[in-house]
């Protein structure tokens, strides 16, 4: 009697065994699975630092570089290249860089930086970019001694002297800049001797007596079939 319970008990040891030994396996393929389920969700991050720079410069003049990228995540040489195209004169090198002297004025814009990895591996950057107007040389101002013409016609003088109309267009409508037509002489007040955001350069040193209101009296028939249309400004009594 006592063997028979003896072998009952070896044969219960040993299912116990068997089934601790089944679901140790089962344990064992779940975590491996499990492992090699986490290996393959865990994504490379590409990165190129900094994300956002911000240029700002001066019609023929050289503006000041922006920052070389560091980056992380790539595999291969990596590349560089900007859209939309960067403004003339402008250029960006193997590292990211922009550089260079501008030619054309022109108001905020942001330019996207992609770098790519030869291999693998793809980021982006913003480069916002404002070039302002160039200063008027002041030795080209003459200024008239007295007024030759009504306050419209001089006004007229002065937006070509001042080179308003290369943003604004000649009959004030907008272009690189808004449009100024009708625009109120303390609005002109400030924009002219201030400057105004998107790259307007302030002219409070390049301006002749009573230029903003012969400005804002030209401003107010600007486009008009009154408005004067004269291209030679430094005449004294230029004709249509």
């Amino acid at each position: 009697m006592k063997t028979f319970a003896s072998n009952i008990l070896r044969v219960a040891l040993i299912h116990s065994l068997l089934l601790f030994s089944i679901i140790g396996a089962a344990q064992g393929r779940v975590e491996a699975e499990t492992s090699t389920l986490s290996t393959k969700n865990t994504a490379v991050t590409t990165l190129i630092i900094p994300t956002l720079q911000t240029l700002t410069g001066t019609v023929n003049k050289t503006i000041a570089s922006s920052q070389p990228y560091s980056s992380t995540g790539f595999v291969g040489t990596v590349i560089f290249s900007v859209s939309p195209a960067l403004p003339t004169g402008l250029t960006i090198d193997s590292k990211g860089v922009v550089s260079g002297t501008p030619t054309l004025a022109q108001v905020a814009k942001s330019y996207t930086v992609t770098a790519t990895g030869a291999t693998s591996g793809k980021a982006q950057a913003t480069v916002n970019i404002t070039i302002a107007a160039a200063p008027i040389d002041t030795s080209s101002l003459n200024c008239p001694s007295a007024p030759f013409l009504t306050a419209a016609g001089e006004g007229r003088r002065a937006y070509m002297r001042l080179n308003c109309y290369s943003c604004h267009g000649d009959k004030g409508k907008g272009g690189m800049g808004p449009n100024i037509s009708g625009a109120e002489s303390g609005d002109v007040q400030e924009a002219v001797t201030s400057g105004a955001e998107g790259g307007m350069p302030a002219f409070k040193n390049y301006l002749c007596p009573n230029d903003i209101s012969n400005l804002s009296a030209y401003l107010k028939v600007i486009g008009s079939t009154t408005a004067p249309t004269f291209k030679q400004w430094w005449v004294q009594n230029p004709t249509q």
